[in-house]
């Protein structure tokens, strides 16, 4: 019985490794830069299948050429943020990606 457990336990724990060696990639790519202004007169544009995201190792893509490349697309929100005092900030696109 001791023998089954212990066959076990070395089962689970060679398994938790090896996973951790197969581990996958993750990156997190922008879209174009919007100035909050322009959305909020309505004229700031949705990401489509022809929005380039600028990816660190994937590169300069499209949604439909990051999954064409193997990539999961995990994650899309926006990001909000202002790199000065003004009443408008700047927003961009986030995805997340990874590959298995």
């Amino acid at each position: 019985m001791r023998m089954i457990r212990l066959v076990a336990a070395v089962g689970i724990l060679a398994a938790g490794s090896s996973a951790a060696v197969r581990a996958g990639q993750a990156e997190i790519c922008y879209g174009p830069e919007e100035q909050i202004s322009e959305c909020a007169s309505g004229t700031c544009p949705l990401p489509t299948n022809d929005t380039v995201f600028a990816c660190p190792t994937a590169g300069n893509k499209t949604l439909p050429q990051l999954a064409a490349a193997g990539w999961t697309i995990t994650q899309l929100v926006q990001r909000t943020y202002s790199t000065t005092p003004t009443p408008y900030g700047r927003q961009k696109e986030q995805i997340v990606i990874q590959k298995p």
